[in-house]
C-alpha cells in the first residue's frame, strides 16, 4: 500500500545488474547479440519475463536469466535512473485513454481491494513518498524480492526446438483525450479459473460479442447508434473477474436501451455444440508463434490450475457443457450488478478527477435498461472439410509462382507445402488510376451509413494529432519523404466539401479503370485460386490502366551534406512528452553491399543506443534505433520521446554517434563476427506459420521489386563484409561532419516542457472562429484589449493558459470545453506554430547531464513542407528484379 509501483520498478532494476554479471543490461544485451530479444512486463498479480535467442546461446541467455532471482544487485548509483524511467513511461501513458480509463475503474472499486491500486508508480509512489515514511528504498526492493521472487510461486518454461455494491448501478462519464465514443458495461464475476473445463466465459463473450441477426450489435446499427461491439472476460485477477462489454457508439444516449438480461430466458444448449466445435477448430488448427511469446503464454498458464496435460490446451477447449453454471453467469448480467461508463471527449460539467491519471469524470446511481434482443442463429459456415492434400517435398518452395499475367491483372500463388493446415489466404491490390493507397469500404445501406462514415473518419483525422508524439514524428517522417502523400489536417478540410453525389459519381470514376495484383497461398489449388481472381474481374469489369498510370510511388532523396528540421508542437496541451525522429538517408536500397554494412550497423547500435540514451543519460522510455527502407532508399533511424527538449535529444543523439564510431573501432574481431552471424541468423529465421509466410511474400509483390530471393542475396553478402568495411562506410555516412551525410529530423515538441516552442494567433481569425462557433459574447473590443498593440500574438505555455482563462472568464463556458476548443483551433489553422528555434546561448551545453539548447548552424529549419518537398529530387521507382513478361508458371 505505501509504495506503489514496487513490483514494476523491481523489474525494472533487475536489468541493471547480479553479482555474476555487474554489467548493466548484460542480460538484454547478451540476448540481442544473439539473435533473440528479450521483454518483461507486471500485471496486477503477476510479472512475465521472457525472451528468444538463438538456439546455441540458450544456456548462456538462462545462465544470466536465472541470476534476476539469485542475486541481484539493486545497486543503488541505479536507483534514482530507474525511477525517472518508470515515472517516464507513466507520464508516457497519462494520455492514453486506454489506461486513463483502466486507472479509473481501479480508483473507483473498494479502496481496500488490492485491485485499486496504482501498479505503474511514479516519481511521488516511489521516491517522495518513501522518504516522507523514512524508508530506504532499496532495502524495501530487497523484501520484497525476498518474499516474492520465491521458486514456490514460480513458474517457468523453457521452449526450444473486484467492486462493492455501493459502487455498482453506476454510471460514470469519463473525458477521453482522442474523440471517441465508448460505452462498456462492467460485471464483478467470480473467480473463473476452476471451471476451467466448462470455460463459460466463451459461452458469453460468443453470444454476446456475435453480430449477426439479432445480436446487440446488429440490434444497434440498425438504429444507427453504433459500429462495432467487443465482449470478454477483460480482467482475472485472485478471487475475481470482470466481464466487459464495450461498444464504440456513433450516439450514445439512447445505448441504455441495449439490455443484456435477455439472455436469461433463452433456450441455451441450442448453441453449446456450435461453441464447443469453434473453439476445437480454433485450438486443432492453431499456428505457431514466436517462442518468446509462446513461452510468456504458457509459463502465465502454468499459473492456473490445469492438470499437467493440459497445460497446452486449458484455455482453449470446451471439455465439458454445464448449463446450470453458465444460466447461474448468465443471472449476473443484471442491470443492479454492473458499472457502466460513458466515454466521450465531448463530456463537460466533470466534477471529480483521478488521483493518477488525472483522467475527469462524473459519477451517478441508479442506471435502468431493457431488452430488445434474441440468440444467435446456427452459423452456417463452420468448416467441416479439413483435407490439406499433403505432399512431401525435399525442399518446400521459397516463392510463389506467377500463374496469370495479363493487361489487366497479375496472380500469384502457392500451394502451401510446408504448414499443411487448412487455411489459406487471399490478399489483392487494387491499384486505380484516379487515387492509390486508399482502402474503400462499400456498403449496400442509404446516405444515413454514409454520413455516419464521414464523420467516423472526420474524428480518425482529428485524433490522429492526439496520438503519442514518437507515432506523430513517424507519420510526418513518413510525408516528408514520400512523394504522394496528404497530411490528416488537408484530408481534413477536403472532407468538409465531400457530398454523398460526390461518392457516389467518384465510385464509377474509382472502378472504372483498375489493375489487379493478387496473392492466393495455402490450402487452395491453382485452379480454384484462378477462380477466386476471374470472379473479381467478373464483379469488377474494369478497364485497363495504360502503363503511365502503374507507376509507383517515390521517395525523397536528401541533398548530400544537408541536414534538415522540421518541427511541430504538439496539439494536446496537456501532453508532457515531446518526440524526435532522427533520419540518415545512406543511399540506394537496392545497393547489396551498401543495404548490408546498413543492417550490420543496426544490429551493432540497436542496444547500444538503448543502453547510452535511455538507461544512462535518461532521456527517456522510448529510445530505439533501426534500419528505415523506403522505395529506393535505405537510412538508420533514432527514435526518442521524452520530457526533455528536442533540441538537446537532437544534440544527444550526435553525440551517441560520435560515440558509436569510437566503440566500434575498440571492439574486437570475435565480437563483430558474433554480432553479423546474430544478424544471419535473424535473416534466416523461418516463418512461423502461414500467414506469416504470406506476409513475407506479399511484402516482396507490393515492395515493386519482386525479389523474392532477397534473403539468399543478403545473406550472401553479409557474409562478405569486414569490420574495415563498415568503419569506412561509418565515416561516409553516418558521421555528421562528413561531406556524404544526409539528414532529416522531425522534431514534435510539448508545450508542457521548458522547451521554447511558441504558437501565434491572429486577432481577425480568432475573432472569425469565435463567431462560427456560436461565441458571441466576446467582442472584437474585447480581444483588442487582450491582445494590446499587437495583431498577433505569440503563445508560449503561459500564453497558451493565459488565452484559455481569457475565453473561459469572457464565455463563462466549461473550461474543459474551451480547452477543446483551443484543440480544435490548431487543426483549422486558427493557432499556428511557429516554426523557427528560439535558441538559448545562456545554457550550459558541455556534460551528458546538461542540456543543449542550442542547435549547430549548418541545421536548416524547413518552415514549408510542401515547398520543402517540391525542391528536393525524388528517387526512382521499384522496378522488377525479375522479368515478369515470361515468368508464368507451367505447373
Amino acid at each position: 500500500d505505501n509504495l506503489q509501483g514496487l513490483a514494476h520498478f523491481c523489474e525494472h532494476l533487475l536489468f541493471m545488474g547480479t553479482e555474476k554479471y555487474p554489467k548493466e543490461n548484460e542480460s538484454r544485451e547478451y540476448v540481442l547479440n544473439h539473435g533473440g530479444y528479450a521483454n518483461v512486463y507486471t500485471c496486477s498479480d503477476n510479472t512475465n519475463y521472457y525472451f528468444e535467442v538463438g538456439t546455441e546461446f540458450l544456456e548462456g541467455a538462462l545462465d544470466r536469466f536465472s541470476q534476476f532471482f539469485i542475486k541481484p544487485l539493486f545497486d543503488s548509483s541505479c536507483t534514482d535512473r530507474e525511477i525517472c524511467a518508470v515515472d517516464s513511461e507513466n507520464k508516457k501513458n497519462l494520455q492514453s485513454d486506454h489506461r486513463r480509463i483502466y486507472q479509473l475503474e481501479r480508483s473507483l472499486s473498494d479502496p481496500k481491494h488490492l485491485y485499486s491500486k496504482f501498479g505503474t508508480g511514479n516519481l511521488k509512489t516511489l521516491k517522495e513518498d518513501p522518504i516522507k515514511q523514512g524508508l530506504n528504498i532499496r532495502d524495501e526492493l530487497l523484501k520484497f524480492h525476498d518474499q516474492y521472487y520465491s521458486a514456490n510461486i514460480m513458474k517457468l518454461i523453457v521452449l526450444g526446438h473486484p467492486f462493492t455494491e455501493s459502487g455498482l448501478s453506476k454510471q460514470v462519464f469519463i473525458k477521453s483525450v482522442k474523440d471517441i465514443r465508448m460505452l462498456k458495461l462492467l460485471f464483478p464475476f467470480p473467480d473463473l479459473k476452476q471451471l476451467f473445463r466448462v470455460n463459460p466465459g466463451k459461452y458469453l463473450s460468443y453470444l454476446i460479442g456475435h453480430e449477426g441477426v439479432g445480436s446487440i450489435l446488429s440490434l444497434l446499427k440498425r438504429k444507427g447508434l453504433a459500429n462495432n461491439l467487443i465482449s470478454g472476460l477483460n480482467y482475472e485477477g485472485v478471487g475475481f473477474a470482470i466481464f466487459e462489454i464495450s461498444i464504440e457508439l456513433t450516439n450514445y444516449e439512447e445505448c441504455g436501451r441495449a439490455h443484456i438480461s435477455i439472455y436469461r430466458n433463452v433456450e441455451k444448449s441450442r448453441s453449446s455444440r456450435v461453441i464447443k466445435e469453434l473453439e476445437d477448430i480454433s485450438f486443432r488448427f492453431e499456428e505457431k508463434s514466436s517462442p518468446s511469446r509462446y513461452s510468456s503464454t504458457l509459463s502465465n498458464m502454468m499459473q492456473n490450475p490445469y492438470p499437467r496435460e493440459w497445460i497446452l490446451s486449458g484455455p482453449y477447449l470446451i471439455r465439458e457443457y454445464n448449463p446450470l453454471l453458465i444460466s447461474e453467469l448468465l443471472d449476473l448480467l443484471r442491470p443492479d450488478n454492473f458499472f457502466l461508463e460513458l466515454i466521450s471527449q465531448s463530456f463537460t460539467g466533470l466534477d471529480q478527477k483521478e488521483k493518477w491519471y488525472g483522467t475527469e469524470y462524473k459519477a451517478l446511481i441508479n442506471v435502468s435498461l431493457h431488452p430488445d434482443l434474441k440468440m444467435p442463429l446456427i452459423n452456417e459456415f463452420i468448416p467441416t472439410n479439413f483435407e490439406t492434400h499433403k505432399t512431401e517435398f525435399a525442399t518446400p518452395a521459397n516463392k510463389p509462382n506467377l500463374i496469370k499475367n495479363t493487361p489487366l491483372c497479375r496472380l500469384w500463388h502457392k500451394k502451401d507445402d510446408t504448414f499443411w493446415v487448412p487455411k489459406a489466404s487471399v490478399n489483392i491490390k487494387l491499384k486505380s488510376a484516379e487515387v492509390a493507397g486508399v482502402t474503400y469500404y462499400f456498403n449496400s445501406d442509404s446516405e444515413g451509413l454514409l454520413l455516419v462514415i464521414d464523420e467516423r473518419r472526420q474524428r480518425s483525422y482529428k485524433n490522429s494529432l492526439l496520438i503519442e508524439p514518437y507515432q506523430q514524428s513517424m507519420y510526418y517522417m513518413k510525408y516528408l519523404t514520400q512523394d504522394k502523400a496528404w497530411k490528416n489536417e488537408e484530408k481534413l478540410e477536403a472532407l468538409q466539401d465531400i457530398k454523398y453525389e460526390d461518392i457516389k459519381t467518384f465510385y464509377s470514376d474509382l472502378l472504372n479503370k483498375l489493375y489487379i495484383e493478387s496473392l492466393i497461398h495455402g490450402n487452395i489449388f491453382k485452379d480454384d485460386a484462378i477462380k477466386i481472381i476471374e470472379r473479381v474481374e467478373e464483379i469488377l469489369q474494369p478497364k485497363v490502366l495504360i502503363p503511365s498510370q502503374l507507376i509507383g510511388h517515390r521517395n525523397v532523396i536528401i541533398p548530400q551534406g544537408k541536414k534538415f528540421i522540421y518541427q511541430r508542437s504538439v496539439v494536446n496541451l496537456k501532453e508532457y512528452n515531446s518526440a524526435i525522429n532522427y533520419y540518415i538517408q545512406i543511399g540506394d536500397l537496392m545497393d547489396k553491399e551498401l543495404r548490408a554494412k546498413s543492417s550490420i550497423l543496426a544490429q551493432i547500435a540497436n542496444e547500444l543506443c538503448f543502453d547510452q540514451l535511455r538507461t544512462k543519460e535518461q532521456l527517456g522510455y522510448i529510445v530505439e534505433s533501426s534500419l528505415r527502407e523506403q522505395v529506393s532508399s535505405v537510412g538508420f533511424r533514432i527514435l526518442i520521446q521524452s520530457e526533455k527538449d528536442t533540441i538537446h535529444l537532437e544534440n544527444r543523439i550526435e553525440a551517441f554517434l560520435g560515440k558509436l564510431l569510437n566503440i566500434i573501432e575498440e571492439i574486437s574481431e570475435q565480437e563483430y563476427q558474433k554480432q553479423v552471424h546474430s544478424l544471419i541468423r535473424d535473416t534466416l529465421e523461418k516463418p512461423e506459420n502461414l500467414f506469416e509466410e504470406t506476409g513475407r511474400y506479399w511484402d516482396h509483390i507490393i515492395s515493386g521489386y519482386y525479389d523474392f530471393e532477397q534473403i539468399e542475396t543478403d545473406v550472401e553478402e553479409l557474409r562478405k563484409i569486414t569490420k574495415q568495411d563498415l568503419l569506412k562506410f561509418y565515416k561516409k555516412f553516418i558521421i555528421p561532419t562528413s561531406p556524404f551525410y544526409k539528414k532529416l529530423s522531425v522534431h514534435l515538441r510539448t508545450s508542457q516542457s521548458d522547451g521554447f516552442v511558441k504558437r501565434s494567433v491572429d486577432i481577425n481569425h480568432l475573432n472569425a472562429y469565435l463567431l462560427s462557433q456560436g461565441l458571441t459574447t466576446i467582442t472584437i473590443n474585447d480581444l483588442q484589449k487582450f491582445f494590446g498593440t499587437q495583431a498577433k500574438l505569440e503563445l508560449d505555455k503561459c500564453g497558451l493558459e493565459n488565452l484559455s482563462a481569457f475565453l473561459t472568464g469572457q464565455t463563462k463556458v466549461d473550461k474543459n470545453e474551451i480547452e477543446g476548443l483551443i484543440n480544435n483551433m490548431y487543426l483549422n489553422g486558427v493557432i499556428s506554430t511557429l516554426e523557427k528555434v528560439n535558441e538559448r546561448k545562456d545554457e550550459k551545453q558541455n556534460g551528458e547531464g546538461e542540456l543543449e539548447l542550442e542547435l549547430k548552424d549548418e541545421n536548416v529549419i524547413i518552415d514549408d513542407m510542401v515547398l520543402w518537398k517540391s525542391n528536393v529530387e525524388l528517387g526512382p521507382t521499384a522496378t522488377p528484379v525479375i522479368p515478369l513478361h515470361n515468368s508464368i508458371s507451367k505447373l
